[in-house]
């Protein structure tokens, strides 16, 4: 009697033993991100998978290559989702391996995803005007000019290329009488605005009954000028009294801050 015990519970022990050590024939499915999912490489990132039942814990691994060889992150967890750290430039693999009692379990399909990085940097657009106030008083003119210093050549003198660019914001737009006699002491009311080949004017700043010399103009919009080729300068000047005669030039000035969105080559093909 007394050998029926050990026997009866070995077979109990045995029984548990083979049920929680069963083997399974699949991994994981990846839930997310979908493959080739971009991701700003300043941000955090969010990966998960479906569960798979009596294991101990799932193994996440990260990679610099699609066959994994090169695994730069490896997360352990008992969850079906992990929140990774921001990862750099460029494309990363990564799967799912369940482990139970020390042995690797069929792990998931292999997943991808890219990251890409922002830049953010400081421009100068300048445009100088001329016009002579004897040919449009008591009426409003436009003087067009094309900027000395482009957005294009500052781009690329940064290794950047135009594509690359999201958008511009001015952060202050100045304007400075220059030339053609005598600064005026009252010029009249001045609307700044910028435009791009293929998008309307936009008004960036104005300033009403000042003289142009040394006077910064307020901003009047938050819109974000989005990059394309270099944006076009336009001056609306509505004149009152004391108004000077001959030519006259006023160089306005906008500081504005720039954002690159920079993105890694294909990836290798598989």
């Amino acid at each position: 009697m007394k050998l029926i015990v050990p026997i009866v519970v070995c077979i109990v022990l045995l029984a548990a033993c083979d049920s929680s050590s069963m083997e399974i024939d699949e991994g994981p499915r990846l839930l997310g991100p979908m493959n080739w999912t971009v991701w700003s490489s300043d941000s955090s990132l969010v990966l998960r998978w479906s569960p798979i039942e009596n294991i101990q814990y799932y193994r996440v691994e990260i990679a610099e290559d699609p066959l994994l060889t090169k695994v730069t992150d490896s997360i352990r967890t008992t969850e079906t989702q992990v929140t990774i750290r921001p990862k750099p430039l460029g494309h990363h693999w990564w799967r799912v391996v369940p482990v139970q009692w020390g042995k690797d379990l069929p792990s998931s399909p292999i997943g991808a995803f890219t990251t890409e990085d922002r830049a953010y940097f400081n421009v100068v657009l300048t445009y100088t005007f001329e016009f002579d106030p004897d040919r449009f008083a008591g009426f409003e003119s436009v003087g067009i000019t094309a900027p000395e210093h482009g957005l294009a050549d500052q781009v690329m003198a940064r290794g950047l290329d135009e594509e690359q660019m999201e958008w511009i914001r001015p952060r202050q737009v100045r304007s400075e009488w220059i030339g053609g006699g005598s600064a005026p002491t009252i010029f009249g009311d001045l609307t700044f605005l910028l435009r791009s080949s293929d998008r309307k004017w936009v008004e960036i700043a104005s300033v009403a009954a000042n003289a142009p010399d040394g006077t910064t103009l307020s901003l009047t919009t938050d819109k974000v000028l989005y990059a394309g080729e270099d944006y076009t300068g336009l001056l609306r000047i509505s004149p009152r009294e004391n108004m000077p005669s001959g030519m006259q030039r006023v160089r306005v000035t906008v500081h504005a801050t720039a954002m690159a969105v920079l993105r890694p080559a294909p990836p290798p093909p598989p």
